[in-house]
């Protein structure tokens, strides 16, 4: 008796884990979405629409790092075009995908790799910021960013 009850309370806990992550409400994040979710930002990081961009960026940290986007600035390297290298489960934030671009600017070098962390925060698939530096008043909406020597 002891090992049914042990048997269905198992059981249990596997449907109900495996319903939590399911909804008519979640974005599945995968690397296809998340490339294409990259690219409309960088696409408007080209075309210096700053303005567009703050709808990029996790509303749960924005709340967390006390954000005011009338206060505070996002950063932008305003290139000329970019190109995507690789997308991956990222390994910073768990349900997550990371996406490698390279940023191309006058000239077509490429000077600056990006590595922007996608997830879905509450049904919306935005990016989790590497850098928010309260002093200056401006957020990094990539993770990492690395310098490429030509």
């Amino acid at each position: 008796m002891k090992k049914l009850v042990l048997s269905l309370a198992f059981l249990s806990l596997v449907v109900f884990y495996s319903g939590c992550n399911t909804g008519s409400d979640a974005t599945a994040v995968n690397n296809e979405v998340a490339k294409a979710r990259v690219t409309e930002y960088l696409n408007y990081m080209v075309a210096g629409q700053t303005d567009k961009m703050q709808d990029f960026i996790a509303p749960s940290y924005i709340q967390a790092a006390n954000i005011d986007f009338s206060r505070d600035k996002i950063n932008t390297y305003f290139p000329k075009g970019f190109v995507i290298d690789e997308a991956y489960k990222s390994t910073d934030l768990s349900n997550a995908i990371n996406v490698v671009v390279r940023l191309k600017y006058d000239g077509g070098e490429f000077l600056n790799k990006l590595t922007f962390v996608v997830f879905n925060d509450n049904g919306k698939v935005v990016f989790y910021p590497g850098n928010y530096d309260p002093n200056s008043k401006y957020l990094d909406p990539w993770y990492r960013a690395e310098s490429i020597n030509q």
